[in-house]
């Protein structure tokens, strides 16, 4: 890197910010139920989800919303932001979570409370330096 962005990192290295793990990284499981209320609560008070996913090998969009894919179609994995969350029943699962995601073209996107329950290796949040 440049000497703006090594002087930029060496004012941040002394900050406190502190890693939450949420669920630590497991591809094999989804969320347990305690977890996906943490994800959720999270949010709720703020602070983003980052989020490690099997993926799908063709990832397909509906108006904006991933695409459930079975489990022989996804691959370890793909990581993407959780910035918010919708209850709505028409939704699988029960509802979706806002998502940004730098594999896509547009960047930005929904995936429901059952991709998440059934396909999230691993879930963190960063706390701010006071």
């Amino acid at each position: 890197p440049g000497q703006t962005v090594l002087d930029a990192a060496a004012k941040r290295r002394g900050l406190a910010a502190r890693l939450h793990w949420i669920k630590e990284w497991v591809p094999t499981t989804g969320l347990t139920d305690d977890e996906f209320a943490a994800i959720k609560r999270t949010l709720t008070d703020g602070a983003p989800v980052c989020g490690g996913f099997r993926w799908p090998k063709n990832a397909q969009w509906d108006d904006g919303l991933l695409r459930m894919a079975p489990a022989a179609e996804v691959f370890d994995g793909h990581s993407v932001l959780l910035s918010g969350y919708v209850d709505d029943g028409d939704v699988p699962g029960g509802g979706s979570f806002s998502i940004r995601n730098s594999a896509a073209a547009g960047a930005n996107g929904r995936m429901s409370y059952e991709y998440v329950r059934e396909y999230m290796n691993d879930a963190a949040w960063i706390e701010p330096a006071p």
